[in-house]
């Protein structure tokens, strides 16, 4: 065998390295993506069924505008209190109401993670839901970032934090 044929095997071997390794990094990134939008929905649908039953989204505990990172701390889960209204909790708490989501889903990038940071205006790195609740519990806002686009999901630049609304995505 030849230098040239060495060579010439050993492009094509590690031509095939790169297009393998940046088909796995995209399939991820999308992969991520589907789940958060998976989250999201599901979010929307407890919080929505929560509604119905109290007339309010679920109150964080927290100054106006300032967001509760889900998936940790005593947001840990979704729960009716024994008055039926909407409450996140500690996985101990006792929800005499009934359990809408016994565990809230983490953004898949942290899910292994003991800690993560909640979505800010920085999509620059990876960060939890974040959720936060009107003064009056009428409204709420969930945010999370996306990496590229998803489905009907389009931002101007990846990545980027979307935020979702009772009135759908912004």
């Amino acid at each position: 065998m030849t230098l040239f044929q060495k060579i010439l095997i050993f492009a094509f071997v590690t031509l095939v390295i790169v297009i393998s390794s940046v088909v796995l990094v995209v399939t991820a990134r999308k992969t991520r993506d589907a789940v958060r939008v998976a989250d999201v929905s599901l979010l929307q649908n407890m919080l929505e069924i929560g509604f119905h039953r109290s007339a309010r989204y679920p109150a964080t505990g927290l100054p106006a505008g300032e967001y509760a990172v889900l998936g940790q701390g005593p947001f840990l889960k979704l729960c009716f209190n024994n008055q039926a209204q909407p409450l996140f909790a500690l996985p101990s708490t006792a929800c005499d109401g009934g359990v809408l989501l016994e565990q809230l889903p983490r953004d898949p990038q942290w899910i292994n993670s003991a800690v993560g940071a909640g979505c800010a205006d920085d999509p620059s790195s990876a960060c939890e839901y974040s959720y936060a609740v009107s003064d009056d519990g009428k409204n709420y806002q969930i945010r999370f970032r996306l990496e590229g686009p998803t489905g009907a999901l389009q931002c101007s630049r990846y990545p980027c934090i979307k935020a979702l609304t009772k009135d759908g995505l912004q």
